[in-house]
């Protein structure tokens, strides 16, 4: 075993030489292959199987896939409310349709006007308070005038009125069998109202109300009578309370109540405070 390992490290040096010495003397019996296609090298003594060239590794270029966009767009903001406020549309819309009859009415009174205007007329029944110095009874006048209304269930309200009020009267100590005859004041009136309004959820179906009112009022005229009463013997200012009860219906106003007087009319007479029940008829728009 020695020997052959000597024998191996001898030939491993003396390779080159005896292989340069082959190809110089016997040309024709040395076979030489280039290193890419040689696979054996044949000699008249050994044959060596050089070892195969490694060849280089081809690696595949890495390829980087594309980046697909992932996130969407950005809306943009000015877009964004208005779908917002076109969807809260929507939804109230279709909440409307889902509501009964009955409270989609509800809904729509409450929404409604709180406000009104008024425009009417009516009659007023007047005398004077019991007095020594003549006799009275109610005479039939009348009243027209318009008024604007605020509120709902709370209200108040402020308007003008043109009143003509005639009062049964003749003096005291007269026969029995004498006639009454009648005194003619016209006014103009500027009521100011404060009310409750019961039937605020359907007001523009009906309304039910009480209001309570302050009157200022200013004479304007005394017609002719046969007693010799004129302005000059009438107040020039007499200020008024009122209270009373509504009902409307629709667009149609229906009013009744009473005045009544924190001043004499007549003037020197401590008993004249006059006394009214009046009742109207009016539209509201």
């Amino acid at each position: 075993m020695k020997i052959l390992i000597i024998f191996t490290i001898i030939s491993l040096f003396l390779f080159p030489v005896v292989l340069h010495a082959q190809v110089t003397e016997r040309p024709d019996t040395l076979i030489i292959m280039s290193v890419d296609s040689a696979k054996v090298v044949l000699t008249d003594t050994v044959i060596v199987t050089p070892p195969e060239p490694v060849k280089p590794v081809e690696v595949a270029p890495v390829v980087a896939p594309a980046v697909i966009p992932t996130e969407m767009p950005a809306e943009s903001p000015e877009a964004k409310p208005q779908e917002m406020n076109q969807q809260a549309v929507e939804e109230t819309q279709k909440t409307e349709e889902d509501k009964p009859a009955g409270e989609k009415d509800k809904g729509k009174d409450k929404k409604g006007k709180k406000n009104e205007i008024v425009f009417y007329t009516g009659a007023n029944f007047t005398k004077l308070a019991a007095s020594d110095a003549y006799e009275t009874e109610n005479g039939v006048g009348y009243q027209l005038g318009a008024y604007y209304k605020q509120g709902r269930f709370f209200y108040w309200q402020v308007g003008a009125r043109y009143a003509s009020s005639k009062i049964g009267y003749k003096p005291g100590g007269s026969p029995a069998s004498t006639d009454f005859g009648s005194i003619t004041v016209s006014d103009l009136d500027f009521p100011l109202s404060l009310g409750l309004n019961f039937t605020s959820f359907m007001n523009r179906v009906l309304s039910v109300r009480v209001f309570a009112s302050a009157i200022p009022s200013v004479t304007l005229n005394v017609g002719d009578n046969t007693y010799g009463i004129d302005k000059d013997h009438v107040e020039s200012f007499v200020m008024y309370g009122q209270g009373g009860i509504g009902v409307n219906v629709a667009f149609v106003v229906l009013e009744a109540g009473y005045n009544f007087g924190f001043n004499e009319l007549l003037v020197g007479n401590s008993d004249s405070k006059p006394g009214q029940v009046f009742v109207n008829l009016g539209f509201r728009f």
